[in-house]
Parts: structure tokens; C-alpha cells; sequence
């Protein structure tokens, strides 16, 4: 709020006090003279986005989800796998700020490759099946799949595709 403003400061040998305007805006104890290198931040004078709370497993669970339901599932598998939640919390961010490298699409193939591969996906894994671009080898590989797999049904059905001219939408009309 005072952030780039003129103040007076007014130090005394218990605290020191903060004025703008002639209006104290701040005190705040010293440190005894015997206290070296230490500081104490009042959690009041930071600013917002200073105050947010800390990264629980919630938040990167809600993360996760933004991105899509095969990354929560990932990151719900890396704290599961985990006795205590807090030892989970270094691999599910190193795995959600990967993902922050990738489009969410591409990244939720690859969370999808890694899940039908591993029970607890990790970061190594995650970032190899990325960079070698897999996402993207098994996506081209699954719609050649379909194709051919709808061309080989209607061979098996017996149809076949004709043109408008064997139906009589050509010359043969008028005969």
C-alpha cells in the first residue's frame, strides 16, 4: 500500500516506527543488540499474493484436475503411494510444473501412456515419454488403428461404395 511512497521512520532503541503522511502506519519491535542476522516479517505488511496458503496436496489435486482427469489421477497415485502426504509433495510439483512445459492435451496422453505402464508415475517417466514425443507416436498409431479398422468392417459386411452415377444419377435416367 506504501510501497514506493516517502516515509518517515522513526528508530528507537525498542522499536522502530513507521509514519506517512504524520500518521504511524507501522511499529514493530527490535531485535536485542545481541541478535544478529535474523529477521521477522509481519505477516500484515506483506503483500497478497504473499499470503496465500501453502501447497497441499488439495491445491495440486485441483491443479491436477485443471489439466485434466488422467494428471489427477497420476498425482493422486504419487500420494497414495506415499506413507505421508508431505512426501509426496516434491514429486507431484516437479510433475506439475513439467507440465507447465507441454500443452495440456499432450500432457494428458502422456499421463495416460504412463498410467497403462506404471502404478506411480514420475516425473523421469513423464518427461522421457514427452521428449521422445510417445503422446504423440500412440496418438497417430491409435487413428491409423481406427481406420483401418472401420475400412475392415465394411469389407467383412460385404459393402460397397458406389457412385451416384451406378444409381441412376447419370446418363441412365433417361432410358
Amino acid at each position: 500500500m506504501y510501497r514506493g511512497r516517502y516515509v518517515d521512520v522513526r528508530y528507537t532503541e525498542q522499536t522502530v516506527e513507521i509514519y506517512y503522511d504524520h500518521q504511524r502506519v507501522a511499529s514493530h519491535p527490535k531485535f536485542p543488540d545481541y541478535v544478529s542476522n535474523q529477521y521477522h516479517t509481519n505477516p500484515s505488511d506483506m503483500q497478497d499474493e504473499f499470503n496465500r496458503p501453502e501447497m497441499n496436496d488439495e491445491r495440486m489435486l485441483s491443479w491436477a484436475e485443471t489439466i485434466g482427469p488422467n494428471t489427477k489421477e497420476v498425482i493422486a497415485r504419487v500420494f497414495r503411494s506415499v506413507q505421508i502426504k508431505e512426501q509426496g509433495y516434491n514429486a507431484a510439483l516437479s510433475i506439475l510444473n513439467l507440465s507447465k512445459n507441454y500443452p495440456n492435451d499432450r500432457f494428458e496422453d502422456a499421463c495416460q501412456i504412463a498410467l497403462g505402464n506404471t502404478t506411480s508415475p514420475r516425473y523421469k517417466y513423464l518427461k522421457a515419454i514427452l521428449s521422445s514425443n510417445q503422446d504423440i507416436i500412440a496418438k497417430e498409431r491409435a487413428a491409423k488403428e481406427a481406420t483401418k479398422e472401420n475400412h475392415s468392417i465394411s469389407e467383412e459386411s460385404g459393402a460397397f461404395v458406389r457412385g451416384a452415377s451406378y444409381y441412376g444419377g447419370g446418363e441412365s435416367d433417361d432410358q
